[in-house]
């Protein structure tokens, strides 16, 4: 199971303040798939993000410690002719 969140932000994504979402997607994740974590499956969190946003390695751990998966990708991307 692969989950995808975008985020249009700047600054960094950790797991406090307004970041409480990714973990509580973690939490889910791990809570709804734990039938398939007991069999080795894990699902995984994307998020994609512009390129200006870093995240804390405190969400990759805390995603790790309950075996679900944690990916950043960070888009970019360029304007033509201002479309």
């Amino acid at each position: 199971m692969e989950v995808f969140e975008v985020k249009q932000m700047s600054r960094g994504l950790y797991l406090s303040s307004n970041e409480w979402q990714l973990q509580g997607h973690i939490d889910n994740l791990a809570a709804k798939f734990r039938d398939l974590i007991k069999r080795g499956y894990y699902p995984i969190l994307h998020v994609v993000t512009t390129a200006d946003v870093r995240f804390s390695p405190r969400i990759e751990k805390y995603a790790n410690d309950r075996n679900v998966g944690y990916s950043h990708w960070a888009m970019n991307y360029r304007i033509v002719t201002g479309k």
